[in-house]
């Protein structure tokens, strides 16, 4: 599209001026473009967190249904004493 310097030269604005819009641009969309790729990877960070804390959690559920059991086997075994005594008596 040649015509566009010709109505840019009649509109008082030269082709340096342009030329200096179309980096200006550029560079903006460059700094988008790295501000994207930041929040990409942030995202990424954020996703690899929360499936960390989703297995500890499953971790922690676990250990808590081994921590009861354990305490009711304890809790059973106790009573078994008391009864065993009681009848000794």
């Amino acid at each position: 599209m040649e015509d566009s310097e010709p109505e840019s030269v009649a509109s008082g604005v030269g082709p340096s001026a342009v030329t200096a819009l179309r980096e200006e641009q550029d560079r903006q969309t460059e700094l988008l473009m790295g501000l994207k790729e930041g929040f990409d990877r942030t995202n990424e960070l954020l996703v690899g967190l929360k499936e960390s804390s989703d297995w500890r959690n499953a971790l922690m559920e676990q250990q808590n249904a081994l921590l009861g059991a354990m305490v009711r086997r304890f809790d059973a075994g106790f009573v078994d004493v008391v009864v065993d005594s009681t009848m000794k008596e």
